[in-house]
């Protein structure tokens, strides 16, 4: 009976153990369950997350190749229309390029890329599963050569004739175009037609004589500084001919100047100082200081100058940008760092000049095609003619950073 009563609380005893081993087997299970899943979680969150800044990249690639490429964005090499084709972009096609990062890839696609406001699609992907995408319509700045003439601090002109016309139909001097007749132009082959309203000057200035204009003609208008104009801040001297509707007027707000970043490497202190001919592409001068039958052709794509301590083209030089034999001021681009740049003496430029910190006089007989925009300008018997194609924003104008103006997550 004892030996009994033993037995029954051994078996009590037991089944009393196995069920706390049990719960403890059971809490264990679950607990294990449910780090299991929190893990997942965790490790599926870091994915989302990884994703998202995938594709945050890809709208950054996007904004950094419109920053650096303008409005030449379409022949960017890493750029197709088709994420499975190797074949160029175009106007009027989405732009697409695929990028590899260390934990996943991003798919960008560019549409209404001819547009002021393009829309960007980045899709960030990490493994097969995991993918975030992101919406963004950014803004592009305009393209920045508007008007022959801007000058942030002062315009003075003597005996300066200022026209337009539009390289994209032809050179200057040729027939124009019916379709062009909305425009006008001052033409020499057809002087009838001296309506231009292109031919605009530009200053930021409010100051007393920051326009003096002595024996002038501009085809277009005058526009001065935002602030108060103090008396006589546009005079006039001899006989002065503006043509704009109105021929003055007074800016909203100051245009800005950004200072000149010239790429890493790319300079090594040499010096322009005879006839060249340049290939397509960027190239960086201490000096380009061309005098005589010196003359220089962009024959073979754009080309961008840096220049940055001496620009002096003088006595019969040209400095000319040219696409396939056809002079075009948007293939030729020159950034100045320095503070005074001189075009005089039968001088033929052809392009655009970015001198932010620069006096340039443009002087004796020089005839200039293109656009300039420096900090004071002083021109002298000589004539300028705006490229109105320089307008357009695929003219391959200097480039700037687009802002962000909305975006999502679809």
């Amino acid at each position: 009976m004892r030996m009994q009563r033993h037995n029954e609380r051994g078996f009590v005893i037991l089944m009393v153990s196995m069920s706390v081993l049990a719960g403890i087997l059971t809490f264990t299970t679950t607990g294990l369950g449910r780090s299991m899943i929190e893990l997942l979680a965790a490790q599926r969150s870091v994915a989302v997350t990884q994703a998202f800044h995938i594709a945050e990249g890809g709208v950054d690639e996007a904004i950094a190749t419109f920053a650096t490429a303008g409005h030449e964005f379409l022949v960017d090499a890493g750029w197709v229309r088709q994420a499975t084709d190797d074949e160029p972009c175009v106007a009027g096609t989405p732009c697409v390029k695929t990028l590899s990062t260390a934990v996943g890839t991003v798919t960008v696609s560019v549409s209404d890329i001819g547009a002021e406001r393009p829309l960007v699609t980045a899709e960030g992907a990490v493994g097969t599963t995991t993918m975030q995408r992101i919406e963004a319509v950014l803004e592009l700045p305009p393209p920045l050569f508007q008007q022959p003439l801007f000058a942030a601090d002062a315009i003075q002109l003597e005996d300066v004739v200022v026209d337009s016309y539009n390289a994209s139909l032809g050179g200057y001097g040729e027939l124009i175009m019916p379709s062009d007749d909305e425009y006008g132009s001052l033409n020499k082959s057809d002087p009838s037609r001296a309506s231009s309203l292109h031919g605009d000057l530009r200053t930021n200035g409010t100051e007393r004589w920051d326009v003096d204009l002595t024996d002038t003609t501009i085809f277009g208008s005058v526009m001065l500084g935002a602030g108060e104009l103090e008396e006589e801040a546009y005079c006039e001297h001899g006989a002065v001919l503006v043509h704009g509707a109105p021929p003055q007027s007074q800016a909203a707000s100051n245009l800005g100047l950004s200072p000149i970043t010239v790429p890493d490497g790319l300079c090594a202190g040499q010096q322009l100082n005879g006839s060249a001919t340049l290939a397509a592409g960027t190239y960086c001068y201490e000096a380009v200081s061309l005098k005589g039958s010196s003359k220089v052709v962009r024959t073979n794509g754009p080309v961008t100058i840096y220049v940055t301590d001496t620009l002096k083209v003088e006595d019969g030089a040209q400095l000319v940008g040219a696409v396939g034999g056809v002079e075009t001021p948007s293939a030729l681009r020159i950034e100045y760092l320095g503070e005074q740049a001189e075009l005089k003496k039968n001088v033929r430029f052809v392009g655009t000049l970015y001198a932010p910190a620069a006096k340039m006089k443009v002087e004796e007989n020089t005839e200039l095609f293109g656009a300039v925009m420096v900090d004071e300008l002083e021109g002298k018997q000589s004539t300028i003619h705006y490229d109105r194609a320089l307008s357009d924003p695929d003219a391959g104008q200097p480039a700037s950073r687009p802002t962000i103006r909305s975006w999502h997550q679809p």
